[in-house]
């Protein structure tokens, strides 16, 4: 009895975890390999509700041959590329560069290894999404510091008006 318990208690963390980061495993999900780095934007949904929250992931892979030590701040202040279907660019709003000034390097990134800059983050909360309409999203990649990061992959995406719900 306890087994079968704890089998489908971890069948069941199993599938929390899944739905906290969106499995991504196509290789044409990823930017071009640049400077032999690689990034892939991961946004879940393609059609969120204005107002609610849209998270995103941003991973860097290393697919050269030696190690790749990339800026701190890499990924961190407006990040994102977002353009409206006019290509109308959606302005930053979130917290400005010198909130991260006293982040440290991180370990650099083996070959063969995959790391995440962007973990879950919101981007309704740091880009002015004040219209329904179609977004195009990319990672606009960081050409500073000691190995250059290049663009990611772009996403499209719809914002809705929240729907009507029948009053009672």
């Amino acid at each position: 009895m306890h087994r079968w318990l704890a089998v489908v208690v971890g069948i069941g963390l199993s599938l929390v975890s899944l739905t906290q980061r969106p499995a991504v495993a196509a290789a044409e999900e990823w930017g071009p390999v640049q400077q032999g780095l690689k990034v892939r934007l991961t946004i879940p949904k393609l059609r969120y509700v204005l107002g609610r929250p849209i998270k995103y992931w941003v991973d860097v892979k290393n697919e050269s041959d030696a190690p790749k030590t990339l800026n701190p701040y890499t990924g961190l202040t407006d990040p994102l590329e977002i353009t409206d279907a006019a290509g109308n660019h959606i302005p930053y709003r979130g917290p400005p560069y010198e909130a991260f000034y006293d982040m440290g390097p991180g370990p650099p990134i083996k070959p063969g290894e995959t790391r995440t800059l962007t973990d879950g983050r919101d981007l309704s909360k740091d880009y002015a999404l004040a219209r329904p309409g179609h977004y195009t999203v990319q990672f606009r990649g960081a050409l500073v510091g000691p190995s250059p990061v290049p663009p990611s992959n772009r996403v499209d995406m719809e914002v809705v008006e929240e729907p009507l719900t029948p009053s009672r």
